[in-house]
């Protein structure tokens, strides 16, 4: 069976620096669709999230 997890970039703010993205294990269901194989810390807003559309 192909390995479907990935490391996906999620926006979780902005800092002096610029943007801040965090990166989140996920499988990909999909072309665009994938499932979180863990919980954000920094990203709000999508703890209770099932799958995202990228």
């Amino acid at each position: 069976m192909e390995d479907k997890l990935t490391l996906i970039k999620v926006f979780a703010g902005t800092s002096s620096q610029g943007t801040v993205l965090e990166e989140l294990p996920a499988e990909c269901l999909s072309d665009q669709i994938f499932k979180l194989c863990a919980s954000p810390e920094l990203a709000l807003g999508i703890a209770n999230v099932r799958s995202l559309l990228v």
